[in-house]
């Protein structure tokens, strides 16, 4: 009997121990696997986790199913800014969701950048360039030249995870990767760093639907 599988996605990373699966934002779910890792292995744990996956793709929004916010709710809700009262960016060839995209990334610039640059000062940092773009599956990377990246998002969560991010990418231009001498690093910056890394593992929560939702 042939088993039907869930849409999903394969990929490959360097830093995967395990076998693991992600659900996100206008990805779906995705099948994280170490490099050495064996893809006939995959049908099997899909099949293990169906009911999890079952229960977090119901999660995920539809096209058409997300209606124009009216509020845009930052810093894990302690700023809400009346979309009515923006002078949102664009011409008249971008749709409202469009405009509206363009508004927080660029919002994510001008908040992300400075805090960046003065936690780089505080510690002794230093970064080739920030880029800052919509991501689906991760919060923030680093390069092997020292140039970061940095999700739009990042500003619907709250100021305590912002800084936990941007500190762990600026971690990254030292350490770049997870070893012992990564979290030893991390930990003498911020002693709570263990907790709000787990805490990442929730923080989609914050991201409103309309950010990833595409348009008919």
């Amino acid at each position: 009997m042939t088993v039907s599988l869930p849409p999903h996605r394969i990929r490959f990373s360097r830093r995967a121990r395990r076998i693991s699966l992600r659900v996100s934002p206008g990805k779906g779910l995705e099948v994280v696997l170490p490099v050495d890792a064996d893809l006939s292995c995959v049908p099997l744990v899909l099949a293990r986790h169906s009911r999890w996956i079952e229960k977090h793709l119901g999660r995920m929004p539809e096209a058409g199913s997300v209606a124009f916010p009216q509020h845009i709710i930052l810093n894990g809700g302690c700023e809400v800014v009346r979309v009515d009262a923006l002078a949102l960016p664009g011409t008249s060839r971008k749709t409202p969701w469009q405009q509206l995209r363009q508004w927080t990334r660029e919002q994510a610039r001008s908040r992300l950048g400075p805090l960046l640059e003065q936690l780089a000062q505080e510690h002794g940092f230093s970064f080739a360039a920030l880029r800052v773009r919509f991501q689906k599956s991760r919060w923030g990377s680093c390069s092997s030249k020292g140039g970061i990246n940095l999700n739009a998002c990042l500003i619907f969560l709250p100021e305590e995870l912002i800084r936990y991010i941007i500190l762990h990418e600026l971690c990254h231009t030292r350490q770049m990767n997870h070893s012992t001498g990564f979290w030893k690093l991390m930990l003498a910056l911020d002693p709570d760093a263990r907790t709000k890394d787990k805490a990442m593992r929730e923080a989609w929560k914050y991201v409103p639907d309309w950010v990833y939702v595409r348009e008919e």
